[in-house]
């Protein structure tokens, strides 16, 4: 994970070139969720994002349910 931080925060990878695009070709599985993004249409507001979330939080309505959600 410290590699993949790494490789991104250089100012070559924000111009589309650098260290990033070395270290994605070196490593292909960390480009899963920008191949699965960029293939869809861009939708109308974050409620049609589809995403990944790797921590879930509690939520409680007005009611009083709990939910757990990823935020």
């Amino acid at each position: 994970m410290l590699a993949f931080l790494a490789a991104r925060a250089r100012r070559g990878w924000q111009a589309g070139r650098g260290e990033g695009q070395g270290f994605s070709a070196a490593n292909p599985e960390t480009l899963n969720q920008a191949h699965f993004i960029a293939g869809r249409p861009l939708p109308g507001s974050f409620v049609g994002v589809t995403y990944w979330g790797v921590h879930a939080f509690p939520a409680t309505n007005a009611h009083g349910r709990t939910r757990y959600i990823k935020f």
